[in-house]
């Protein structure tokens, strides 16, 4: 969720986002992301599921649950206006090869960034990495709905074992991709500039450098630029496919989506005793004389 001015203007907004359940997914950094001062962030679960992150191509870990990063265009006085993250319920499942750090629950990013938050009375929950201070319900309220992937292309990631310099080339057979393909898999011309082959060969290669061939039993890549691509350097080559390749280790895990209120015995229960706290709950119950930290209260 990004959260920003309609107009798009670099001003100070009045936003407030309540009652939500948010999940990520394989290239989810963070579950909501802030531009501009003047929002409050409560009552909410956000979920970084189970999932392998997106990391042949893109590298994309979880770094937050909600990242601030104030717009460069900004007009004087938008970073100073409060943002405000209270009564939420931060999940994050997954071992810790799928985040950055220890991942704070608000992330700052860039030189000039915001200068009034707070962050209050919010339940951490990292069952993978040991941090579990408060015991909350685990059921699953559905199976996700986003299972799989499907990719137009099919990374291979190794290294260059030869030179390959100007008017050489290089060949894969298409047993070296991962999965069982066959030439019938692959597409040479593509309209889509979305879906362009792609060639790291020691450096990322401009298309003017290299050209893609297909034969029956696997693809020739040829350097048609001036330079040589080097033995040793990383060689990563993304062949565009012809129909989507299913990938299910892109999906969320079937028991991702849970509740994350307290159990009854939860040490959040009644433990809001100063700080920020909401006048209602997740489910728009008036919180007690002594709430409960995170998005629910007890029934």
């Amino acid at each position: 969720m990004a959260i920003t001015a309609l107009s798009e203007d670099p001003v100070a907004l009045n936003a407030i986002v309540d009652k939500c359940h948010l999940i990520g997914g394989y290239v989810a950094q963070e579950l909501i992301g802030i531009q501009h001062g003047g929002v409050t962030i409560r009552n909410s679960v956000l979920i970084h599921p189970e999932v392998q992150r997106f990391g042949l191509r893109s590298g994309f870990l979880a770094h937050a649950w909600v990242s601030a990063n104030l717009r460069a265009d900004a007009t004087p006085g938008t970073g100073a206006a409060p943002i405000r993250v209270y009564n939420n319920t931060l999940v994050a499942f997954g071992g810790p090869e799928n985040y950055f750090g220890d991942m704070p629950v608000v992330i700052l990013q860039g030189s000039s960034t915001f200068a009034n938050v707070t962050e209050e009375n919010n339940i951490r929950y990292r069952p993978q990495d040991g941090e579990t201070p408060h015991a909350i319900d685990t059921t699953v309220l559905f199976t996700a709905r986003y299972t799989d992937y499907r990719d137009h292309f099919n990374p291979v990631q190794d290294t260059m074992p030869s030179d390959v310099a100007p008017g050489q080339s290089m060949f894969l057979p298409y047993s070296h991709f991962p999965g069982n393909f066959t030439r019938t898999d692959f597409t040479e011309n593509s309209t889509d500039p979305r879906r362009q082959p792609e060639l790291q060969a020691g450096a990322f290669q401009d298309p003017a450098n290299f050209s893609f061939t297909y034969s029956e039993t696997g693809l020739t890549i040829t350097n048609i630029g001036v330079d040589t691509w080097p033995a040793g350097g990383a060689r990563i080559i993304v062949p565009v496919m012809e129909q989507p390749y299913i990938r299910p280790e892109y999906g969320n895990g079937p028991g991702s989506i849970i509740r994350a209120a307290p159990t009854p015995d939860s040490t959040a229960v009644g433990a809001a005793l100063s700080g920020l706290t909401a006048v209602d709950d997740m489910l728009g119950r008036i919180r007690p004389a002594y709430p409960s930290i995170g998005a629910y209260e007890l029934p």
